[in-house]
């Protein structure tokens, strides 16, 4: 077997720097191609597009075939096959072509170009290897795999670079830098794929197909070059030359479209083009028409959305059409007043100017027109002229005459309204212009240096000035005038007119004079009233709107503090005790609508406090609201006094009428007492020692009899209790104070005490302080106490409620500085008329006694310097208290009480 020999080839310098500059051309000139495809429109992009894919495949291709002329295997001939030769460019050309239309339709996508880059380099390395395959030689050809993969790879990586510089590179430095970049790849890619391959010398002879001799194919191959190259040059510098020519047209178009944009923002109104239509179809329309009309202007071009007509005022519309035709026909411009309709439903008016435009046959091509808004000049017009009938209304009715004048001597009326004929008698006419008079010939003959003065005056210091004076009347009166007036000046300061007003005050002249003479005597007639008279609001501080000055010797105060409360208020002066009553007393009468009296303080200024009598009544308006209060305030602190002084005096004569009944009672008693003892203690003794002799005599055999000596020893006991107890109401013996446990005494005296069987007592002992007491006096009376609730609750005559169960309860507690025992049942209670009586002696509601337990227990209960009160309520129960002294007061009271029992 023999092995085939492998053959070396070399490359020729020369060629090489050719294809290599071929390369660099091919891209720079395909470069710019792209940048004209990215620049050009819809319509050019295609041309474009096959003008840089030709270009620059075509250069790889070209840059392939001549770097393959370059390659030389020494003597063997090498020649290539023309239809391979023609697919490869083909294929260069086409996805050269793809790859440029993928980035150029999904441009700034990262994605697009990957996978253009992707392609482009596969259909370059598949053009080189078809180029490959077209060589004819007598030798065989091997491919190393590593390398041919190295090659797609430099392949796909040149041509997405250069799709890359082709899309995002657009100034011709970066081209010219991409141009080499992308050069060196391509023949970088070429040069790997060639190392890749290995020729071997085949055997035998090999028959030479028809081919294209080298020499004759690097002729066509520079030729096609140069051409393609050449073409493509010359076209991007067309296209660049035309480009800017309709760039600086376009500029020019755009700055005369700025121009007239800016001026036609700037109008005050709406600029507009339309057709002489019957919708007068809208050509062009500023911005403006949204601000008038609150649509767009795009809505109105070539009536898109509405028409220009759509947003007049129906009952305007044949105005309109009627001016422009008129304008048409007379070919003149026309200017009419309308009303549009706002979006939002207002109405606009706006004044339109037009002109319409003839073209040389004389029929009217297009209308141009402004539409300014005059909604707000409608207004003001509106305004004026309301304003000018309101003026016109006010000088017919105000009562007295309106003026413009000059400062001269004689006042020379400029203006002056018609009411100075009802002032002077004489027309308006005469005076405008000083015609048949002057209004200065009016004065009266006393007031004429005085109106110069004030009005001279009041213009040299730019006041306004008030002035009083006599004028005469056509019929020889002399009438008031109040006269207010004020200089008009200019801008520099000088004086151009009097303007002011004349106002026939002669009434209230003659009114004033008699208010005052009967103000006088009001006065007079105040002055003599015993007590200040007043008006007043019906408010919280009784805001005097009037009040005689005889307020100041009643409180101290003058009567103009209280005018309006300008220093303070009425009711501020009302003593803090009596203004709630006074306030309810007056509004009670107001309510009822009746007269009020009442009797209060007030607090004078020196500090004292006056009694005051007060008579009013309130004022009602016609809705029934209360307008003002009448009245007047008396002083009566003398008779209050006086009163008070009598009051006490009656009180001590009937404290002393009834001290003098109670002791001519009490000696009575006290008569009735002894003769009682005398005469009964004699026979009550008797009568019980023959009883003992009957009960000896008869003894325990005869029951009956027992029984019936029993009662009368129970009624002898009852008798002799009685006299016991008259005798101790009257003879009082002084006490024997001592310092008593106060809980444990009552206590004590509670457990002594028989209750009835059923009866519930309650102890509440929580006094804990001594007390100065005669222990026998004072259980005298608890027992007292503790009977008489027994008692009321065995009272025969009350039926008990259901459940009832009879108790009595008893206190003992500390009070401040008293002690307080507490005696209460829960039986009927007393009588609400009797209640008062319970203490008197001699007084009872019960069939047996003589009415002095009561009375005695209050009588101990004084001894001690104490009291006692009673409460009942009906069915409730009754409960009766002693208030005592604590210890130290009991002492210091005891002297006292014992003077004052020897008194009594």
């Amino acid at each position: 077997m023999v092995t085939a020999a492998s053959l070396h080839g070399s490359y020729d310098p020369l060629l090489v720097t050719v294809s290599v500059a071929i390369a660099v051309f091919a891209s720079f000139t395909a470069l710019d191609l792209a940048g004209r495809m990215n620049a050009a429109g819809k319509r050019g992009r295609l041309f474009w597009l096959i003008a840089a894919a030709t270009a620059l495949g075509g250069g790889i291709w070209s840059m392939h075939f001549v770097a393959m002329l370059a390659f030389d295997l020494g003597s063997m001939a090498i020649t290539y096959n023309a239809g391979l030769t023609i697919a490869s460019l083909g294929a260069a050309i086409l996805v050269v072509g793809a790859g440029l239309h993928i980035v150029d339709r999904w441009s700034r996508r990262w994605t697009a170009l990957a996978a253009a880059g992707i392609l482009t380099g596969l259909g370059v390395a598949v053009m080189h290897y078809i180029g490959m395959a077209a060589m004819r030689m007598h030798a065989e050809t091997h491919y190393d795999p590593l390398l041919v993969g190295v090659s797609v790879a430099i392949a796909i990586t040149a041509a997405t670079v250069a799709l890359f510089l082709a899309t995002y590179l657009t100034t011709t430095w970066h081209r010219i830098a991409s141009a080499f970049v992308m050069g060196a790849a391509i023949a970088s890619m070429h040069y790997t794929g060639m190392a890749a391959v290995r020729f071997t010398e085949a055997e035998g002879d090999m028959a030479m197909p028809a081919s294209i001799p080298p020499q004759l194919l690097a002729i066509l191959i520079a030729a096609a070059t140069i051409i393609v190259l050449a073409l493509g040059l010359v076209a991007t510098l067309v296209d660049r030359r035309l480009a800017y020519r309709a760039q600086q047209e376009e500029a020019a178009r755009q700055n005369d479209a700025m121009k007239f944009r800016a001026l036609v923002t700037n109008i005050p109104g709406v600029c507009y083009r339309c057709l002489n239509d019957a919708n007068y179809t809208i050509e062009f329309i500023s911005n403006a028409i949204e601000e008038l009309t609150g649509y767009p202007a795009s809505d109105f071009i070539g009536n898109h959305a509405r028409s220009a007509i759509s947003v007049y005022h129906p009952d305007d519309v044949p105005g309109v059409i009627k001016a422009t035709n008129e304008g048409i026909l007379q070919r003149r411009p026309f200017n009419v007043e309308f009303r549009m309709l706002h979006k939002d439903g207002s109405v606009r008016w706006v004044s339109e100017r037009g002109q319409p435009i003839f073209d040389e046959a004389g029929s009217v091509t297009h209308l141009d027109c402004v539409i300014f808004d005059m909604t707000e000049r409608r207004r003001i017009e509106e305004e004026l002229r309301a304003g000018e009938q309101k003026f016109k209304t006010m000088l017919t009715n105000i009562p007295g005459a309106c003026y413009r004048c000059a400062n001269d001597a004689a006042y020379t009326m400029e203006f002056i309204s018609d009411a100075i004929e009802d002032v002077s008698g004489y027309p308006a006419s005469d005076f405008i212009g000083n015609r048949v008079r002057t209004y200065a010939s009016l004065f009266h003959p006393d007031d004429g240096a005085h109106v110069d003065k004030v009005v001279g005056d009041a213009v040299a210091r730019r006041e306004p000035f008030t002035i009083e004076y006599r004028i005469m009347h056509k019929n020889g009166s002399f009438r008031w005038v109040h006269e207010k007036g004020q200089g008009v000046f200019d801008g520099d300061g000088k004086l151009l007119h009097l303007d002011g007003a004349i106002f026939d005050i002669t009434a209230r002249r003659r009114i004033e004079s008699d208010l005052r003479e009967s103000e006088a005597k009001f006065k007079t007639l105040l002055s003599n009233i015993p007590g200040a008279c007043y008006r007043g609001a019906h408010d919280a501080e009784f805001t005097m709107e009037f009040i005689s000055d005889a307020i100041v010797d009643i409180v101290g105060y003058p009567a103009g503090d209280f005018i309006g409360n300008r220093v303070r208020s009425f009711v501020s002066v009302i003593h803090p005790d009596d203004s709630d009553r006074v306030e309810s007393t007056a509004s009670a009468a107001i309510k009822a609508r009746r007269p009020y009296t009442i009797d209060y303080r007030l607090l004078h200024r020196d500090g004292t406090e006056r009694w005051i009598h007060e008579k009013g009544q309130a004022v009602y308006g016609a809705d029934g609201t209360v307008r003002h209060l009448d009245g007047a305030i008396f002083d009566i602190t003398d008779r209050h006094q006086m009163e008070e002084e009598l009051r006490a005096t009656l009180a001590e004569l009937r404290s002393a009428t009834d001290r003098l009944a109670h002791q001519e009672r009490f000696a009575t008693i006290g008569q009735v007492a002894a003769t009682v003892s005398h005469e009964l203690r004699n026979p009550l003794g008797a009568i019980r020692n023959s009883m003992g002799v009957v009960r000896q005599i008869v003894g325990k055999e005869r029951p009956a009899v027992e029984r019936a000596l029993e009662r009368a020893d129970r009624n002898v006991d009852r008798c002799a209790k009685i006299i016991y107890d008259l005798l101790a109401f009257t003879q009082k013996r002084e006490l024997q104070r001592g310092t008593l446990a106060i809980d444990g005494f009552v206590g004590e005296t509670l457990d002594a005490f028989r209750l009835p069987e059923g009866v519930e007592l309650v102890r509440e002992l929580r006094c804990g302080t001594p007390a100065a007491a005669d222990g026998e006096a004072l259980r005298q009376a608890i027992v007292k106490l503790l009977e008489n609730a027994v008692q009321a609750l065995q009272e025969p005559g009350w039926t008990a409620p259901a459940g009832w169960q009879p108790r009595i309860t008893v206190r003992m507690e500390g009070a401040g500085p008293h002690l307080r025992l507490s005696i209460a049942d829960n039986g009927p209670g007393i009588a609400t008329h009797v209640l008062p009586k319970v203490f008197e002696p001699l007084f009872t509601t019960k069939s047996f006694g003589i009415g002095l337990g009561l009375p005695t227990v209050r009588q101990i209960v004084e001894q001690h310097g104490g009291t006692i009160d009673v409460e009942s309520a009906v069915g409730e129960g009754t409960t009766f208290t002693i208030w005592l002294p604590r210890l130290q007061d009991a002492a210091d009271n005891s002297g006292e009480t014992a003077a004052k029992a020897a008194v009594a």
